[in-house]
């Protein structure tokens, strides 16, 4: 992360650990810049934020997001599962 801060991958990996810490403002804030980045096409980053909005309270913005991700990669198993999750 150090020696390059804007790669993808890495933004994702950091992502993916502070959102399985429960650090929502964190993951929210680095997920809403690969957003920034990359559009409302990715389902990873979608489902990423639906995730955190949904641990930090934000239910109709997780929702919403849950529902973008799942329209992109209605197979994927990650993608359903967080989305099931934000339903309940």
């Amino acid at each position: 992360l150090d020696q390059n801060p804007r790669n993808l991958s890495v933004q994702l990996l950091l992502a993916d650990s502070l959102l399985a810490a429960g650090d929502w403002r964190r993951s929210i804030a680095v997920l809403e810049g690969l957003r920034t980045r990359l559009g409302n096409h990715d389902a990873a980053v979608l489902s990423g934020l639906a995730w955190a909005y949904d641990g930090a309270g934000r239910h109709e913005r997780a929702l919403n997001f849950g529902r973008a991700a799942h329209a992109l990669a209605p197979t994927d198993p990650r993608v359903n599962a967080i989305y099931g999750r934000v339903l309940l």
